[in-house]
């Protein structure tokens, strides 16, 4: 739990990265399940019925390669998605609407919400919240924290860069883009990821 852009997201791209996946990571947003009808779109509709396949749900255990599942923004779901997960995490099987259970067991679920702790508490059952193996609340980032940031971030663009392109990289590339960046300006990762992006761009076409 967290603001927006403290890094909620980040910790689940970490945990993927050090079980070593080469696949992208599984994502659901439950921003998009809030409607009556959003069970439905999440694990199939019904046979017979529009849509009656496997749902979200499915498709995104499937193509996580090391197990792991985010699921952003998970306080805005739908009552009935709520009552779903109860049985999912107490079993550790998901069933969709054709009742085809998939084991899930080994699983790591990684929930991430913008709510704060006593809004957590009132609108999580107690039940549901029960079901949580770990609880954790993000603080709103330090310069410190944005510093590490920023040197880690830089120094993954331009891994990706030497895998992607054979020409030279600048010499000291790293350090001219973490000195053009100051950190203060920027509140979340996300608005600090912007930067870095456009900021080696800027060195790289010199």
């Amino acid at each position: 739990m967290g603001d927006s852009g403290v890094g909620k997201t980040e910790v689940a791209r970490a945990i993927h990265r050090a079980l070593g996946s080469h696949a992208k990571l599984a994502k659901i947003n439950f921003g998009n399940y809030s409607s009556h009808d959003a069970l439905n779109s999440l694990i199939g509709s019904p046979l017979g019925y529009i849509g009656s396949d496997g749902g979200e749900l499915l498709k995104r255990v499937c193509e996580s390669d090391v197990g792991l599942i985010l699921i952003d923004e998970f306080e805005k779901a739908n009552n009935a998605v709520f009552n779903y997960f109860l049985d999912v995490l107490e079993n550790g099987k998901i069933v969709n609407s054709q009742a085809d259970e998939y084991d899930i067991n080994g699983y790591i679920i990684v929930f991430t919400s913008n709510i704060t702790k006593e809004n957590f508490k009132n609108k999580i059952s107690p039940e549901l919240r029960s079901r949580f193996d770990y609880k954790g609340i993000f603080n709103l980032l330090t310069d410190e924290d944005k510093k590490k940031f920023v040197h880690f971030r830089v120094n993954q663009i331009i891994s990706k860069y030497k895998e992607a392109v054979s020409s030279d990289i600048p010499d000291k590339l790293h350090d001219n883009i973490v000195s053009k960046i100051d950190v203060s300006k920027y509140k979340n990762m996300r608005d600090l990821n912007k930067k870095i992006k456009d900021t080696f761009v800027a060195f790289i076409q010199l």
